[in-house]
């Protein structure tokens, strides 16, 4: 008796089939999670620069300015440079919430565009978009040749971003040759309001 052994090669059953395509599934999953996740960390971490760039900013333009001004007027009997100084932000105004000299941790205070030729100081009073700053949004000048990519002009090829930046001084009561400073800049960061603050401190120095 000749005994013949057939040998069925079957397919996949539908269990097999479902199990396949759940840990398929699963698998996928796990790395779009992965990539939205690595995506949303490097746009913190850009816009956690660009906040620490703005903040900079700003803290230098104000040293470079007072020591500029400083060395226009000159003369230290008058105290003229340093009372310039103080007065392009609104000191003469007195401590108001029209100038920059309001009360360090309000919401208003002041902005400035840097790139101007005599820049000014400007009243924050518009309402907030997000957060609690009332200063206005920078744009984004992609083609600026000054690198002053970040402003409030609108130039050609601008586009409007999520910063904002708040100037806040104060002359300090007990040692009026020392203004405080407190930059504060605001920012979204998907539909997280994220704020960043950098407080100096600057001396007159021609009376040292």
């Amino acid at each position: 008796m000749k005994i013949q052994i057939i040998k069925n090669n079957s397919g996949f059953t539908i269990i097999e089939t479902m199990v396949a395509v759940f840990v398929l599934t699963f698998a996928l999953t796990g790395l779009l999670s992965l990539n939205a996740s690595s995506l949303f960390s490097a746009r913190y971490a850009r816009n956690e620069i660009t906040a620490n760039y703005l903040l900079q900013e700003a803290a230098d333009y104000f040293r470079n300015d007072r020591d500029t001004t400083a060395f226009l007027n000159n003369d230290p009997t008058l105290n003229d440079g340093w009372v310039i100084f103080l007065n392009k932000y609104g000191y003469n105004s007195g401590v108001s919430s029209g100038t920059c000299f309001d009360s360090i941790g309000s919401n208003y205070g002041c902005y400035i565009e840097f790139s101007d030729a005599n820049p000014t100081a400007y009243f924050c009073n518009t309402s907030p978009a997000f957060g609690t700053l009332r200063c206005p949004t920078f744009n984004y000048d992609s083609l600026a040749s000054n690198n002053t990519f970040y402003t409030y002009k609108v130039p050609t090829g601008y586009a409007t971003t999520n910063f904002k930046r708040q100037i806040l001084m104060q002359v300090n009561p007990a040692r009026p040759d020392e203004l405080d400073i407190q930059v504060k800049v605001e920012w979204l960061n998907g539909n997280l309001v994220r704020s960043r603050s950098l407080q100096t401190s600057l001396l007159n120095w021609q009376k040292q």
